[in-house]
Parts: C-alpha cells; structure tokens; sequence
C-alpha cells in the first residue's frame, strides 16, 4: 500500500481523499455540510507525507558518531587540556587517581595492568614533551605496556594489545541503530568499595542495563578496586568490565549477546576499518595540515573520500576516527579561578580527611602525602563565613601548626619540626 501511494502524484492524491472524504459526508446522517477546497486537502496530504518521511530521514541520522557525541567531547577536551603536573615519580594508580580527581573524570585502569608499577615521568624530555593530560598519560601507560583508550565519559587503561580490538568493539556497538541506546543511556550501575566481588558487580550491570542477556558468562574471580562510573554510558562501561576478562558485548541476529573477545575479533579477520561520512562543515573546520598529518598518523586507513555536497566518507581504524575527532574537537573550557571561589560553613575534621575534601572542592594537589603521624590526627574545629580558598589554607595552617606553600594547583605541606 506504501508503494502505491508513494507513486501516485499529489494532484491523483488530492482527487481521492476528496471523493472518501464526500462519500464518507453522503452516508453521514447528519444535515452538516463541510466544504474543504480540493487545494487544501493537497497541501494536508503533503504536509502529512513531508513529515513522515522527515521523521524517517531524522531517525537514519539519530547515531552519533562514538567520538563527537556530548560525553566523548568532554573527555577528548580533559584529555587535551594543558598538563600541569611537575613530578617526576609515583605509581601508576596515584597518578590515575590523581589525574581523575582533578579533572572530575573516570579513569578506568584494567584488571591486567600493574597499578602499583612507579612511572617516571621526566618533564625536561625535549624528545617526548608532556604538554598534554593525553601525552602524560600515555607516557605512564607505555611504561607498564599499557594505552588509554577513550569512551565517552570515561578513559579506559588496557593492555596494548587489546586496545585496538576494544576500540573496534565500542565503535560498532554505538554505530548501531539496534544498539544505539546503549550510547545515550548513562549507566546506573552504583558506586562500589574496595575489595567488591566482579562477579557480583557484573551481574547487577547485567540485571540492570541488558536485561536481553540471559547471564553473564563464568568469570575467574576477581576483586575490584573502589571506583564510581560518573556520567558514562553503557556501552562505555560495558567495555570497561567485560574488556578485562577478555568478554564484549556485540550484536547479532538475535540482538545483543555477550562473546569472547577473541571469537569476534577472528569473525572480522582483517576487516577491523570502520567508516564515517563527515559532513561538509566539519571537514572546512580543519586545515590541510592537519588532514596531512593525520594520513601519515594512520597510513593504514583508506582515508578520505569526497561524496559532495554531503562531506567526505572515511574509513579507517577507531582509534584512526578518534584522532581526527580530536581535530573536531573545540579546547576545554577554562574554569573559575579557584582563589575566588567563598565557602561559608563549619568544619569538624581531622586533618588528612580536611586535606582530602579541600583537594575535591577546589581541585588542589596537597603534597607530600600521607601526613607524618603526629599530623595525621590532628582535629580542625572552624566556623568561617564567606572567605576564600586562599582564606581557608591560612586558618588550617594556623590550626595544624603547620605551612602551606602553594604554586598553581600544587600546595606543599611544610612541618616546622622537620
């Protein structure tokens, strides 16, 4: 029936809609007697049909591309925002949590990794230069054969050899129409403590986002660290648990399933590309350069293919995408100067949880870190009214008997005694 009336013209289409319409008033058995000119029924018809198929031609757009979605963005822009960091060890796991905190980001550091492996870091490397969160991050990653692999609300740190192959996985799974919610959907998997059983924690992420799936697959056991999903997808965190134990969620014909990553990485064999049409307007937002740049980045990628008016279709790896995404990607807003920022309230802590909260509320780095014993207990009893950042450091110092030096975000906590 579609296909019928798809081929008549609106003139045909007008001429029957007001022969029903005035056989439908015939029968009717009321004395009423409604005139609508033929004219008008035309342009209803055509309105109805323009809207359908705009309907239709809306939803074939609704996929956003895994990098350039809102979440993506905003983890792309921590990534490339301006490192400020100036040590030159520490493990791997501090630094991670450190890293998170002050960027309000999740960092997701995989079951496989050494956490407790000490990276250096060494900012004077001309050859290397950390003057990104990415280039640091990477630079740590590269000492315990790890890479960053990010998602949309939240960087990953896998294995090398996995991240391609999960990057693949992620990209599929929102480049989807069937699972395409999975990519908006924000998890609401809760936060958990140290030492929770995985297990447990990913059947409560099965019961809750794929209830689709059967049962998640026997695992060998394992306890994770404490850690909360802020903000990031399902289908990110998907990823993120079921990566590390070599699982991945993935489409079928029977909808989405759970699979070996292993078996589905051999069912692609060589066919690990992924394609993306870029609209017009995005590919004038770069410069030639950089389109340059990034084909001698990826020369495995087929690169880009004009398709005019309509843009230029790439295809290439995920990580290939997410790199030209990057040049896609507006800088990071710059946030208030910390110094203005008043707090009114009373505090009634002692001090390593007083330092703790004060590295939460105004993204401060206290160093060095944990506090000496005699320290370590001290009370904090205040009561302070509309004062500042700057305001509050000087009265703890005063409490603690202690020193604040601070340089940009990094405050050192000097001890008189020592």
């Amino acid at each position: 029936m579609t296909t019928l009336v798809a081929r008549l013209s609106f003139r045909n289409l007008r001429i029957c809609y007001q022969t029903i319409f005035v056989n439908a008033c015939k029968t009717s058995l009321t004395a009423t007697t409604i005139v609508i000119p033929c004219c008008f029924l035309g342009r209803c018809v055509s309105s109805v049909l323009f809207v359908f198929l705009l309907q239709s031609l809306l939803h074939a757009q609704a996929i956003v591309h895994p990098y350039l979605s809102p979440g993506a963005i905003a983890t792309t822009q921590v990534l490339l925002s301006p490192n400020e960091s100036s040590f030159e060890s520490a493990s791997l796991e501090w630094l991670l949590e450190r890293t998170a905190k002050e960027n309000g980001l999740n960092i997701w550091c995989d079951r496989r990794i050494a956490r407790d492996t000490v990276v250096t870091i060494k900012q004077s490397d001309e050859a290397r230069p950390m003057a990104t969160i990415e280039q640091l991050l990477s630079a740590a990653c590269d000492q315990v054969d790890a890479a960053i692999l990010p998602l949309d609300g939240v960087i990953a740190v896998v294995p090398k050899s996995k991240r391609d192959i999960l990057a693949t996985v992620y990209w599929k799974l929102i480049a989807s129409k069937k699972s395409n919610a999975l990519a908006i959907a924000k998890s609401k998997l809760k936060p958990w403590a140290k030492g929770a059983d995985a297990s447990e924690l990913l059947e409560q992420f099965r019961s809750v986002h794929l209830q689709s799936v059967s049962k998640i697959p026997e695992i060998e056991h394992d306890l994770w660290p404490a850690f909360d999903f802020r903000d990031a997808t399902v289908a990110s965190v998907s990823v993120c648990l079921l990566g590390g134990f070599d699982w991945c969620l993935v489409e079928s014909d029977q909808g989405l399933v759970i699979e070996p990553l292993s078996e589905w990485e051999a069912s692609l064999g060589q066919d690990i590309l992924v394609e993306w049409l870029y609209e017009q307007k995005m590919i004038e937002r770069t410069n030639e350069e950089d389109r340059k740049a990034w084909k001698l980045r990826w020369p495995e990628s087929k690169g880009v293919r004009s398709v005019k008016p309509l843009g230029s279709r790439m295809t290439a790896t995920a990580m290939a995408h997410y790199d030209f995404a990057k040049l896609l990607t507006p800088p990071r807003p710059k946030p208030a100067k910390n110094s203005t920022k008043v707090f009114s309230g009373t505090i009634k802590a002692d001090l390593p949880r007083l330092l703790d909260w004060m590295s939460n509320q105004f993204q401060l780095e206290f160093y060095p870190l944990p506090l000496p014993a005699e320290y370590a207990t001290k009370q904090i009893d205040l009561d302070v009214k509309e004062i500042t950042m700057d305001e509050l450091l000087s009265l703890v110092a005063k409490k603690a008997s202690i020193e604040f030096k601070k340089s940009g975000k990094r405050v050192e906590v000097v001890f008189p005694d020592r």
